[in-house]
């Protein structure tokens, strides 16, 4: 992180210190191994980059979060998560270290903290096909605000809110091209009428760019703030400053989606319905894809606890990527999340920041298995004795991925194509309330994978968590 970012933040903490607030606290220890030298897939992903994926898993976190009202329309939060890791690579960092500083439906956010972008189910999907929280979050300083009312009919009915983000994130040195940046921005509109209506139609617009920082042959690649503008706005680059394509394309790596979706609550149930169209190119933003991409539907039975309480399907397609087959072109064609220039791709600290089924194989930049079609599906529940459960079955048909990127492009370089191999994962989580009265659980899980992809493999988590104090934090 940046040094000035840590300054900022740390002062932060100590100026809430100095006027005592309630504060969330919680302390969790967990533990888990294999049959194999390897973790299964459902320990491994969607876990913010903290476990370590070669061997046995020993962590320990520390939460701790505040917020600070000082009147009605102002207030003030802060957060970190320090996580101390055994195992074959042995860490101890900030997890999570930001500050925000909110006025009415308007804020400012620094540090690292975990998001997901897009309409999917926060605690059952597979994660989102943009950014999900699957990689170590991203330091970033953005500005944004939550749902607001833009269109009202007469008698001051609100129809139409929107809301949007704009950020500005650092990937460090530790990828093919250092230095880089990473630019997030989306909008989105949500009809029709308030929150407390039945029936929410949403639309939105994603877009991620990896931009600037220095390549290691061609040198400090485009980074003002000129360049930021056209980062912004999806433009070309300076003929004078372009290299290896950077006028012909976008300026930096491109990740975008159309997001659209739509809510349901009326009676014992709380649905959503969302459909993400992945973008890559310019030709994607004119739906030359428009099977790519995320389907999902999830269903909520709020009043219900036993014997369950959501279900979701979801389905992934990224087969075509804008292959022109009436030109002999193959499924797989945009090389998605990868890049020529930016060879690490849409990745940070070796995960992939988006869908997780997209992976590398830590041998070589970028990923190597992007032509994937799946389904996935998920239920959770609480049983007697206020025992919750969570069980995840994926399925996925994996094709490799077109070639690896040289200097020379993404064309005509070693393929990484393969014939179909078909996996599946599982994973049965439960918690239990092993000291009700002082706010301590038990956590225990069992993940097995069988396919093609990942070696017949099976694993155990065993946990305990303290909620020492806690206050929500927005």
């Amino acid at each position: 992180m940046k040094p000035w970012l840590s300054v900022i933040i740390f002062g932060a903490l100590l100026y809430f210190n100095a006027h005592a607030q309630p504060i969330d606290l919680g302390i969790s220890l967990r533990t888990m191994a294999a049959t194999k030298n390897h973790l299964p897939f459902w320990f491994i992903v969607n876990q913010a980059g903290a476990v370590d994926k070669t061997s046995a898993n020993s962590l320990a976190s520390v939460h701790i979060s505040r917020v600070l009202n000082p009147n009605n329309r102002i207030s003030f939060s802060f957060g970190l998560d320090f996580i101390g890791r055994l195992s074959d690579h042995k860490q101890a960092y900030f997890h999570q270290l930001y500050g925000a500083v909110r006025y009415g439906k308007f804020f400012v956010r620094v540090g690292r903290r975990e998001q997901m972008v897009g309409l999917v189910d926060s605690t059952l999907s597979i994660g989102s096909m943009t950014l999900s929280r699957n990689a170590t979050p991203v330091p970033m300083v953005g500005i944004g605000f939550d749902y607001i009312p833009v269109l009202s009919l007469p008698g001051k009915v609100d129809l139409i809110y929107a809301k949007g983000f704009f950020g500005h994130g650092w990937l460090g040195n530790d990828r093919f091209v250092r230095g880089a940046y990473l630019h997030e921005k989306y909008l989105y509109l949500r009809a029709f009428g308030p929150p407390e209506f039945p029936v929410h139609a949403y639309g939105g617009l994603v877009h991620f760019v990896i931009w600037g920082g220095t390549h290691p042959k061609l040198g400090r690649l485009p980074s003002g703030l000129g360049d930021l503008i056209n980062v912004a706005l999806a433009q070309a680059g300076d003929p004078g400053r372009a290299n290896f394509g950077e006028v012909i394309n976008a300026l930096g790596n491109t990740v975008a989606s159309y997001d659209f979706g739509l809510t349901v609550k009326t009676g014992p149930i709380d649905a959503r319905a969302y459909r993400q169209f992945y973008i890559e190119t310019s030709p994607a933003v004119r739906f030359r894809n428009p099977w790519d991409g995320l389907w999902g539907v999830s269903i909520r039975f709020p009043d219900i606890r036993f014997p369950i309480s959501a279900f979701l399907w979801e389905h992934v397609n990224t087969k075509k990527q804008g292959a022109k087959h009436n030109e002999g072109e193959f499924n797989g064609a945009d090389n998605y999340y990868n890049n020529f220039l930016y060879k690490g791709g849409w990745t940070y600290e070796g995960q992939v920041l988006g869908l997780p089924l997209i992976f590398g194989n830590g041998k070589q930049p970028g990923v190597v298995n992007n032509i994937i079609v799946a389904h996935h599906f998920a239920i959770e529940g609480i049983l007697p004795h206020q025992v919750k459960y969570t069980t995840f079955v994926t399925y996925s048909r994996n094709y490799g991925a077109r070639d690896d990127c040289n200097d020379n492009g993404c064309s005509g370089n070693t393929t990484l194509r393969t014939s179909r191999r078909d996996q599946y994962s599982f994973l049965l989580k439960i918690s239990a309330p092993l000291v009700p009265h002082r706010g301590i659980d038990l956590d225990a899980a069992i993940s097995f994978d069988t396919g093609s992809v990942y070696p017949e493999n099976a694993g155990a988590m065993l946990g305990i968590r303290w909620n020492v104090a806690k206050k929500s934090v927005r």
